[in-house]
């Protein structure tokens, strides 16, 4: 699920669904297609089915085209990593 305010009016949720699942683990990203994301869910948590944080949405890769809306978002590894970094100075 994609949480979001798209455009700053209404609160959603948004059904995404995860492309190469195996770079889960291995990269700094994440990344997702579905029709439903709107502009607005930058910045809006990227959730699984139980509730746990798999990322951040960031962009869209190609936000002319409404059939092939890939997003990109940052990986919760990746912001746990620089997070850490940034509170412990």
């Amino acid at each position: 699920m994609i949480v979001g305010h798209p455009k700053g009016k209404f609160y959603s949720l948004q059904k995404a669904r995860i492309n190469k699942k195996r770079l889960l683990k291995s990269s700094n990203y994440v990344f997702f297609k579905d029709s439903e994301i709107l502009f607005g869910n930058s910045g809006g948590a990227i959730v699984n089915c139980k509730g746990r944080l798999l990322g951040v949405v960031s962009m869209m890769a190609d936000p002319a085209s409404s059939e092939l809306k890939q997003g990109i978002g940052i990986n919760s590894k990746t912001i746990e990593y620089y997070a850490h970094d940034v509170i412990s100075g």
